[in-house]
C-alpha cells in the first residue's frame, strides 16, 4: 500500500527522490562512476524510496513510517554501506573466488531478502515469491529432478554472484534500469508536468472526436500517445481512462465495452514507439542491436495492432448506431495545436536522436532539459523551479516499481547463470515442441502469458529471456528462416504476449482498472478487452512466419505485406464485431476470420485468396443489406 508521507518523513522521502532523479540526470550529462559503485548507488537508494513509501501491510494511513520501517531502513542501509565502505576492497576481488566470513554472508542474503520485501511491498507476491523460488533454487540443485538437478552451490558462491559481483542485484537488468529506464520515467515526469498529457488528450479529441463513435476513437489515439511515453497500461487507463470512459458512456457506449476499448488501448501503449515500457531498452541491451532498428522492427505491428482496435471501435459504433460528439463539445484542432503543441517537440527531438544514432541515455537527459526550454514557449505551460522540483520528485518516486521490479529480476537472472537451469529449461521445450515450430510457439506463449498475469512487462521479459527465449532462437535457426529476423522475432514475439497478460483473465489489471473507471462488471470488461485485442494475439505469429512485418526484406515485399495486414485487420474487426452493413451469422464471422488469418499468412497465394474472400463477402453483405434497405 504506498503511502502518502507527512511532516520530516515526506520531506526526507522528497529529498531522496529529488536526490536519486538528480543524480540520473547529472551522470547522464557529465559521465557516470565506474559500473559496480553506480549500481549501487541506484539500487541502494531505489529501495530506500520504497521502504519509505510503500507499508508493509494493508492499514490505514497515518503518513508516517512505522518503527518497524526504520529498522528495515536501517538494516539496508548497513547491507549497502558496507559496499562503499569495502568498494576497493570489492572491485580487486571481481573474478576471484574465495570464501567469505559470515558477516558478508549475512550482509549478502541480508540485502537480498530486504530487496524481496521491497519488491512485496511494491509490486506485490507473485514476483517476490517467484525470485525466492529461484534463489533456493541455487542450493537446492542436489535434490531435484530431471533436467532442475545440478550439485549445488555453496553460500560463499552465491552470496559472490548476488552482492559481489556485477550480477544479481547489480547485474544487467540493474545497469539498464540505472542508464536507461529511470531517466525516461523521469522524462515522463516533466512531460506531465509541463502539460504534456493535456495536450495529447484535447489533440486526440479534436482530431477523432468528430467521428462515429468518437470518444472510444479518442481513447485509442490518446492511450497510444500517452501509453508510448508512460510506461505503465494500468497507468495509462487510469489518465486517460478518466476522461474518455465517461465520454464514452454518455454518447451510448455500454459501461463494460467503453471500459474494455481504454484497457485494450492503454495495454497497446506498451509495445507503442519510442519507450515501448522500457522492454525496448531492455531487448537492445540483451540482443545487442541498436535500439533504433528495435524501434523500426515493432513500429508497424504496434501501428496495426492500434488500427485494428479503432476499426472494432468504429463497427461497433455503427452497429449500435452510437452517434457523434457534438461539435460544439469538441475543443478546436487549430488553437489546440497554438496552445499546446510545443510541448511535443521534444518528444520529436528524441525519436529524431534515437533515429540519428545517438544512445538513448544521451537523447533522454538532453530532451530533459528540452523540455523545461520549450514550456517556456508559451505563459500558461513554463515551468518554474517549483515545478522542476516538483518532477524530479515524482520522477523519483515513480521508478521505485519499475527499477525494484528489474532489480528482483536480476536476482533471477543472477541464479539462472550460476545454475545454467536456463539452457536445459529451453532444451525441454525444444524436446516437447518435437521439431515443430508451431508447438514451440504455443508454449512460448502459454508461459509468457502466464509469467505477465504477475508481474510487470520488464521483468516477465527478463525471466523469458533467460529460459524460453533460447529455446524459440533455436527452433527458428532449425527452420531455416532468415537468419537476420530470427533474433528480432523470438524478443519481440514474447514482449507481445507479455505485454497483453495485463488484460488477459484472471488476473487483468488494466481491465480491472478501466472497469472501475466505467463501473461495469470486470469479468466482461475483460472478455470484451481481450476480444479487442484479439489482433495482438495473432500478430506475433505473423511476424515470426512473416518478417517482412518488422520491415525486414525489400522495399516492394515489406508494401505487399503491410497492405495485406491492413486488409486483414478490416476482416478481423467485421468477424469480432459480428457486423458488415449488417449483422452476421456465425458461419459468416467464422469466414471473415478465416480470410482474416489467410492475409498474414507467409504464402502469397492465401493472402490472395484470403482477399479474394474478404472483398466477396463484403460485396454480397452489402448488397443484401441494400437489398433489405430497399424492400423496407
Amino acid at each position: 500500500m504506498h503511502r502518502n508521507l507527512t511532516g520530516l518523513a515526506g520531506i526526507v522521502l522528497s529529498l531522496a527522490a529529488f536526490t536519486v532523479s538528480f543524480y540520473h540526470l547529472y551522470t547522464g550529462f557529465f559521465g557516470q562512476p565506474e559500473a559496480y559503485l553506480h549500481r549501487v548507488i541506484h539500487v541502494t537508494l531505489m529501495i530506500f524510496i520504497t521502504f519509505m513509501s510503500y507499508s508493509a501491510f494493508s492499514r490505514a494511513d497515518d503518513g508516517k513510517v512505522p518503527w518497524y520501517d526504520l529498522v528495515l531502513i536501517f538494516l539496508w542501509l548497513v547491507t549497502m554501506g558496507y559496499t562503499f565502505y569495502e568498494y576497493d576492497w570489492i572491485v580487486e576481488h571481481i573474478g576471484y573466488t574465495e570464501d567469505f566470513a559470515l558477516y558478508q554472508l549475512v550482509l549478502a542474503f541480508g540485502a537480498v531478502a530486504l530487496t524481496l520485501e521491497a519488491c512485496r511491498r511494491a509490486i506485490g507476491w507473485p514476483l517476490a515469491a517467484l525470485a525466492l523460488i529461484i534463489f533456493l533454487f541455487a542450493f537446492a540443485g542436489p535434490h531435484l529432478p530431471g533436467f532442475l538437478y545440478h550439485l549445488g552451490y555453496t553460500p560463499s558462491a552465491v552470496a559472490d554472484n548476488q552482492y559481489f559481483l556485477t550480477d544479481g542485484l547489480f547485474g544487467l537488468p540493474t545497469h539498464i534500469s540505472a542508464n536507461f529506464i529511470f531517466l525516461f520515467i523521469v522524462f515522463g515526469a516533466f512531460l506531465e508536468k509541463s502539460g504534456f498529457g493535456q495536450f495529447t488528450i484535447e489533440f486526440a479529441t479534436a482530431l477523432a472526436g468528430r467521428f462515429r463513435g468518437g470518444p472510444a476513437k479518442i481513447a485509442v489515439l490518446s492511450s497510444g500517445l500517452m501509453g508510448s511515453i508512460s510506461g505503465s497500461s494500468t497507468a495509462n487507463a487510469v489518465i486517460t481512462g478518466s476522461f474518455t470512459i465517461p465520454m464514452m458512456k454518455k454518447i451510448g457506449f455500454r459501461d463494460y465495452m467503453a471500459g474494455a476499448v481504454e484497457a485494450s488501448a492503454s495495454t497497446g501503449g506498451l509495445i507503442m514507439p519510442p519507450v515501448m515500457a522500457s522492454a525496448g531498452f531492455l531487448m537492445s541491451e540483451y540482443t545487442g542491436l541498436p535500439y533504433v532498428n528495435v524501434m523500426q522492427y515493432i513500429l508497424i505491428p504496434a501501428v496495426l495492432y492500434f488500427l485494428a482496435v479503432g476499426i472494432m471501435v468504429h463497427i461497433y459504433a455503427v452497429k449500435q448506431n452510437i452517434p457523434t460528439v457534438p461539435r460544439e463539445d469538441l475543443p478546436s484542432l487549430k488553437q489546440t495545436i497554438m496552445d499546446r503543441g510545443h510541448l511535443a517537440l521534444p518528444l520529436l527531438i528524441l525519436i529524431y536522436l534515437l533515429v540519428a544514432g545517438y544512445s538513448p541515455g544521451y537523447a533522454v537527459v538532453r530532451c530533459i532539459i528540452a523540455i523545461v526550454i520549450v514550456s517556456w514557449f508559451r505563459k500558461h505551460t513554463r515551468m518554474g523551479l517549483k515545478d522542476i522540483w516538483a518532477a524530479l520528485v515524482q520522477g523519483g518516486i515513480q521508478a521505485t516499481v519499475v527499477a525494484v521490479a528489474i532489480i528482483t529480476s536480476g536476482i533471477m537472472v543472477g541464479i539462472f547463470d550460476l545454475t545454467g537451469v536456463a539452457i536445459k529449461f529451453s532444451g525441454v521445450i525444444v524436446d516437447l515442441a518435437g521439431g515443430h515450430l508451431l508447438l514451440a510457439l504455443l508454449y512460448v506463449m502459454i508461459t509468457a502469458i502466464i509469467l505477465g498475469m504477475g508481474l510487470p512487462l520488464s521483468s516477465a521479459y527478463i525471466v523469458q529471456v533467460g529460459i524460453a527465449i533460447p529455446a524459440l532462437v533455436v527452433m527458428l535457426k532449425n527452420m531455416g528462416l532468415d537468419a537476420d529476423a530470427i533474433v528480432p522475432q523470438a524478443h519481440l514475439f514474447v514482449i507481445f504476449f507479455c505485454a497483453f497478460s495485463s488484460i488477459t483473465p484472471p488476473t487483468a489489471p488494466t481491465s480491472y482498472a478501466a472497469a472501475a473507471i466505467a463501473q461495469s462488471p470486470v469479468v466482461p470488461t475483460s472478455v470484451e478487452a481481450v476480444k479487442l485485442a484479439l489482433p495482438a494475439f495473432v500478430l506475433p505469429y505473423a511476424f515470426v512466419a512473416n518478417s517482412a512485418l518488422l520491415t525486414i526484406g525489400g522495399a516492394g515485399e515489406v508494401t505487399v505485406t503491410v497492405a495485406f495486414a491492413v486488409c486483414s485487420m478490416v476482416a478481423m474487426g467485421m468477424a469480432v464485431q459480428g457486423y458488415c452493413f449488417r449483422n452476421l451469422d456465425p458461419v459468416t464471422r467464422v469466414v471473415f476470420l478465416a480470410a482474416s488469418l489467410g492475409m498474414v499468412t507467409p504464402w502469397l497465394q492465401w493472402n490472395v485468396v484470403g482477399l479474394v474472400v474478404g472483398v466477396a463477402l463484403t460485396g454480397w453483405e452489402w448488397m443484401r443489406a441494400r437489398g433489405r434497405m430497399a424492400v423496407a
